[in-house]
């Protein structure tokens, strides 16, 4: 007896679901479809660390921060790789690619963004250091007065 009718189970047909998976396998053994997805994939990472660092400058607005936090993250990735197996890239990539080419070229495009639109360098000034209102007042009219000059 088939199994099929013992299980009370109709399947269409087999070979359907034959076919269907050398269908998959073809589509994915196609070199040049598997190479053009890792040239996409490659450029989407390349991107993202590029904006993502050119991001976190404007935001931080520091040459030396954003470099130490991405040596802090290409280490972290170097850590990590047992866990994570995409953190898992040659040495080459971590430093070359990953540090000097996206995150540093993020990082000195988006200081230069900053020239270019003529901002000026903000100082961080921590309200404990000041004591009276008076200060708090004076450093507030300063920043007014820098801002202004450019």
């Amino acid at each position: 007896m088939r199994p099929q009718k013992i299980l009370k189970v109709e399947i269409a047909d087999i070979k359907l679901s034959k076919n269907l998976s050398l269908k998959n396998e073809a589509r994915l053994s196609n070199s040049m479809g598997q190479e053009r997805l890792s040239y996409i994939k490659f450029y989407c990472i390349l991107l993202t660390h590029f904006f993502g660092w050119w991001l976190k400058t404007l935001i931080l607005r520091d040459y030396w921060l954003c470099s130490v936090m991405s040596i802090g993250f290409e280490l972290l990735e170097y850590s990590l790789e047992h866990q994570l197996p995409n953190f898992s890239e040659y040495w080459w990539d971590h430093w070359i690619l990953d540090f000097l080419v996206c995150n540093g070229l993020g990082i000195y495009l988006g200081m230069n963004t900053f020239y270019f639109y003529k901002t000026n360098k903000t100082t961080s000034v921590s309200f404990a250091t000041i004591s009276t209102r008076r200060g708090e007042q004076k450093l507030h009219v300063e920043e007014k007065q820098n801002s202004r000059a450019i």
